[in-house]
């Protein structure tokens, strides 16, 4: 009876607590000469990735393997176009890629939540979302 009392009260924290990180997604990626990302977001969306948050890129070079997971950061967004500038960090991106149009997935870190606000969004209710910190020191170059 303690251990599911633990079991149920553990839950009910984690329900409260965790944190649970909201992504904007787009695959509408061009790779630029200077090596920086131009990602097309519907116009919904492009609102809600700013300067300085953190992204991934995913690109799949080989079918039979998995997808390489590349750190990225937000340089800079444009909602009136709809399109967000991506800064790859470090020299992760294949040598065999070139300039123009390119196949993956870059997904932005745009907010947090908890397990309860999502359930609150998913009936209706009001919810209460941290966006994600950004710090102006990750911009320098």
């Amino acid at each position: 009876m303690i251990l599911a009392i633990s079991v149920i009260i553990a839950l009910v924290v984690w329900f409260f607590f965790a944190k649970v990180t909201l992504y904007e997604s787009s695959n509408a990626i061009q790779l630029t000469d200077s090596g920086r990302l131009l990602v097309t977001f519907p116009k919904e969306t492009i609102n809600r990735v700013r300067p300085g948050q953190p992204a991934i890129l995913r690109v799949q070079q080989d079918p039979n393997q998995r997808a390489a997971a590349i750190p990225a950061i937000v340089y800079g967004s444009d909602s009136q176009n709809g399109q967000a500038e991506i800064l790859i960090l470090g020299d992760d991106l294949p040598a065999d890629i070139t300039p123009g149009e390119l196949q993956g997935l870059v997904s932005v870190e745009v907010a947090y939540v908890t397990p309860v606000s999502l359930v609150l969004q998913a009936t209706g209710g009001r919810t209460v979302s941290r966006d994600v910190p950004v710090s102006p020191q990750t911009l320098e170059e």
